[in-house]
């Protein structure tokens, strides 16, 4: 997918220390941006295709036909979801010279690691029907899939795939406090 970059692959080109230190703190608090590739669409929402309805099967006797298993796709939209703060630090505060530290870095830092944190919660537990400015995140999106799948997507498929079960090693395991998501 050409103009896709993970955070961590920015983090490498960039030149700018300030913007370098942003990227890197997020990448410690908030590891799932090492693998989730970002693109500037130019657009406040875009169109994907994704399934609606997998096709049926089955097992057959020898000398019968399987039964016809028609797929369907729809069309969705993904709003984009804008997320941020404001820093306020008191000139005061800034410019006094009997501070251990500089009091702007310290902020920056911190509202770096609640932004990550607040990413890290949104993307599991992102619902835009109880805050429309938020994304959707994996909860919500394997809630869809288990309706694909007419409701029999459930944590032993998870569990096998941890054990490598289902033909495929996953990447990594995200967990929450509710439940587990591959």
């Amino acid at each position: 997918m050409a103009g896709e970059f993970t955070l961590a692959e920015l983090s490498k080109i960039e030149t700018d220390t300030l913007r370098k230190s942003v990227m890197d703190t997020l990448l410690m608090e908030a590891s799932v941006l090492e693998l989730c590739p970002w693109e500037t669409i130019g657009a406040l929402a875009t169109t994907i295709v994704r399934y609606q309805d997998l096709p049926s099967v089955d097992f057959r006797k020898v000398n019968e036909a399987y039964t016809v298993g028609t797929p369907s796709l729809e069309q969705s939209v993904e709003n984009i979801s804008l997320m941020g703060g404001f820093l306020d630090v008191d000139k005061a505060i800034a410019r006094a010279k009997n501070t251990i530290a500089d009091a702007r870095a310290i902020g920056q830092t911190m509202m770096l690691k609640a932004m990550a944190y607040k990413f890290n919660d949104k993307f599991i537990n992102g619902n835009p029907a109880t805050d429309p400015e938020e994304f959707k995140g994996l909860t919500q999106r394997i809630e869809y899939i288990r309706s694909v799948a007419g409701g029999s997507y459930t944590s032993q498929y998870i569990a096998c795939g941890c054990a490598g079960n289902l033909g495929a090693r996953p990447d990594g395991i995200l967990w929450d406090t509710v439940a587990s998501h591959q």
